[in-house]
């Protein structure tokens, strides 16, 4: 089953990561992971940053790590179930209680 908590997942290689993900929790209040990664094109290591959006912020995303850094390479992917802080609580379920029911064989 698809989920319905639909988010953007967003992957930023730029050498202003600091910048951008100090951006991204004070002006978007997301968190965002740094993730080693290594080039294979000009085998450099570099950070790169991970975070979770909302659709209606990738706009406001893509103007803010452009102010910062114009070259940055920046990756969105759809993703379609999101449990945690900002997004759906755990334990939480998108699902209506009569497919839980019945998920759990509980379809009396």
């Amino acid at each position: 089953i698809d989920g319905m908590d639909y988010a953007r997942a967003v992957h930023i290689i730029s050498d202003r990561n600091k910048e951008i993900g100090s951006e991204i929790m004070n002006k978007l209040s997301r968190g965002a992971t740094v993730l080693q990664s290594r080039g294979i094109y000009r085998n450099i290591e570099r950070e790169m940053l991970y975070t979770v959006i909302a659709p209606r912020e990738i706009a406001y995303l893509y103007d803010l790590v452009g102010k910062i850094d114009p070259d940055a390479f920046v990756i969105v992917s759809n993703v379609h179930e999101v449990m945690g802080e900002g997004f759906r609580r755990r334990g939480q379920t998108s699902l209506p209680d009569k497919f839980i029911k019945k998920i759990n064989g509980k379809n009396k």
